[in-house]
């Protein structure tokens, strides 16, 4: 195993999590949604920075979300975004912190598709097998074992992962 992904869809509470992603991730989670950056950070000679401008509150996009976004990435171009608190509206957010993300949406809202677009986007092209494995499995799971296989190519890849999952305990 070399990427290191792991996975989990907690579906009582409408929420996942992976680790070592980027932060350009998130953007499939935000695209058409109100939200409301909390905060934006990252690391400059070893200390940490707030991109967000201290002297201004922060406020909600509602409107032109793709603005926002896209100067998000063109102005952060050069340092990257380390860890980042988002709130979504209906009690839903989005936690990004040094490769690690979380997102939880209301429980009326699907994850389903960015969330397969996100796993297809690493490598995983067997994602809707990924999605409906972790509906009925809570605990998080090592993807690396189906890293670009296709669907037709799992055969015992997802006892396995719950086997060496036993194993770490």
């Amino acid at each position: 195993m070399a990427v290191g992904h792991w996975f989990s869809y907690n579906k009582s509470n409408n929420s996942f999590s992976i680790n070592s992603v980027d932060f350009l991730f998130v953007l499939p989670f935000l695209r058409g949604r109100n939200f409301h950056v909390k905060a934006l950070n990252t690391l400059i000679n070893n200390a940490e920075k707030s991109f967000l401008n201290e002297n201004e509150p922060t406020t909600w996009i509602v409107n032109d979300h793709h603005i926002f976004l896209s100067s998000l990435l063109e102005d952060h171009d050069e340092s990257s975004i380390f860890s980042a608190e988002i709130e979504l509206e209906n009690d839903g957010y989005i936690f990004f912190s040094f490769g690690r993300l979380s997102v939880k949406y209301p429980h009326n809202e699907s994850l389903k598709e960015p969330t397969i677009d996100m796993l297809m986007a690493n490598g995983y092209f067997a994602a809707n097998l990924i999605w409906d494995f972790c509906n009925g499995y809570p605990e998080v799971i090592p993807l690396d074992f189906i890293l670009c296989k296709e669907e037709k190519d799992i055969t015992d890849e997802f006892e396995r992962m719950i086997k060496h999952n036993e194993s770490l305990e």
